[in-house]
């Protein structure tokens, strides 16, 4: 984790379109990502100067997420 936060590299944005019980649709925007975990704790690479990293275990590495949380999460760490 870097910072406390779980990093996850995005895959693809979907959209499905569901329809309630009164026959309105709508609309949830969707984002595939991969969870990645940082290598050497988070340091810097000290060649590459970039944080190196893994992809997680197949078990925990595919994630679907919300767009709005992921818009969310930016929000709340720029605020950090």
């Amino acid at each position: 984790m870097l910072n406390r936060h779980l990093m996850w590299q995005l895959q693809q944005l979907f959209k499905i379109k569901l329809q309630n019980k009164d026959g309105a649709f709508i609309d949830y925007w969707l984002a595939l990502t991969l969870t990645i975990i940082p290598e050497n704790l988070g340091n810097l690479d000290p060649i590459s100067k970039f944080v190196q990293v893994r992809i997680a275990l197949a078990a925990i590495a595919l994630q679907v997420f919300s767009a709005g949380n992921i818009v969310g999460c930016t929000c709340d760490s720029r605020d950090s």
